[in-house]
């Protein structure tokens, strides 16, 4: 495992079977060993406010406390990638292992994704911070909170990596720790990784995503959307997704534009709060050179990366334990307890 920062452990192993990069970055998006239920929690739909209308929705799940109430405790919001919601695979699964830990749990809907889509004033992307500093905004006035930890998946990271360095030296007193798997830190080098053919099913999968989030928000807001939805399903690539929908959405001058101002590789100087990023090295998405941003990064910042674990994966078998309490989210346990 190379590192930077004070975590230790060890390196992520599977079995030589399960080991491939495709297989691992794929078991991420299947519905394998999911739990269904989330025992004890008490659970509810949150509604965020955003300051230029409209709203978030988030599902939270509290731990209980006496009296049928909801305890006081160190609360997880979890940030889903491209394409994703708050009922995404990846999320379920890692808000089952976070609750286990302890933690109150909110799994985060961005704007125009899942729940979301009817109270949205736009659809996300990938720059847009306000989404995720609402949450936190929202929650810090909140008593069963005791400190934040915000975690991002693939593109949801590079969202959360952004908004700590914007937030620099004054980030907020609730948010106490940053954790990210996967994450692009250079989205227009990740951007053209994902146009090469052996990404195809990649590919395939996230603009199928990004297609129904688009459409479904055209028929819910047709004044909002700047684009042809009709046209949606003729798209072969994200970057061309990004042209027609997000860049005049959002103001952006090209794409090119968009992926520079947007990217969190030059924020990662200015972070100021305890941030784990975690990465393997046969990310099939992110380019590993793109990661030498990660060099420039504040002493704040704990880099990691094993030699295996594919996209937003790590998983050491098959069983209910390994796919819940993979090796990424025990080390992202570890961090946000600590």
């Amino acid at each position: 495992m190379r590192e930077r920062g004070p975590l230790t452990g060890e390196d992520f192993s599977a079995p030589r079977w399960f080991a491939n990069a495709h297989l691992q970055t794929l078991g991420a998006a299947l519905p394998f060993f999911t739990p269904k239920e989330m025992p004890g929690a008490l659970a509810e739909t949150l509604s965020v406010p955003l300051a230029e209308g409209g709203a978030l929705k988030a599902e939270a799940f509290w731990q209980p406390g006496e009296g049928g109430k909801a305890s006081r405790r160190r609360t997880a919001v979890l940030v889903h990638g491209v394409g994703g919601s708050s009922h995404s695979q990846y999320m379920v699964r890692a808000s089952h292992a976070l609750f286990r830990r302890g933690l109150h749990v909110i799994r985060l809907n961005l704007r125009g994704a899942g729940d979301s889509v009817a109270t949205a004033p736009s659809l996300y992307h990938a720059g847009l911070t306000a989404d995720p500093r609402a949450l936190s905004e929202l929650l810090g006035r909140d008593k069963r909170v005791d400190g934040i930890a915000l975690i991002g998946f693939s593109l949801g990271g590079n969202v959360l990596l952004k908004l700590a360095g914007e937030w620099g030296h004054l980030p907020p007193f609730p948010v106490k720790a940053i954790c990210t798997l996967s994450a692009p830190l250079d989205l227009d080098a990740t951007s053209r990784r994902l146009e090469e053919l052996r990404n195809l099913p990649y590919r395939v999968y996230i603009l199928r995503g990004l297609v129904h989030q688009g459409e479904l928000f055209a028929q819910m807001h047709p004044e909002l959307a700047r684009y042809e939805p009709r046209s949606l399903r003729r798209l072969t690539s994200i970057r061309e997704y990004d042209r027609r929908v997000i860049v005049p959405m959002h103001g952006f001058a090209s794409v090119e534009d968009y992926y520079g101002r947007s990217s969190s590789g030059p924020y990662l100087h200015a972070i100021r709060i305890p941030t784990l990023m975690l990465h393997a090295e046969d990310d099939p998405m992110v380019p590993m050179d793109t990661l030498s941003a990660a060099e420039d990064a504040s002493d704040q910042v704990s880099f990691v990366t094993s030699k295996r674990g594919g996209h937003v994966g790590w998983f050491g078998g098959f069983g209910e334990k390994l796919w819940v309490d993979t090796w990424a989210l025990d080390r992202v346990c570890e961090f946000v307890t600590r």
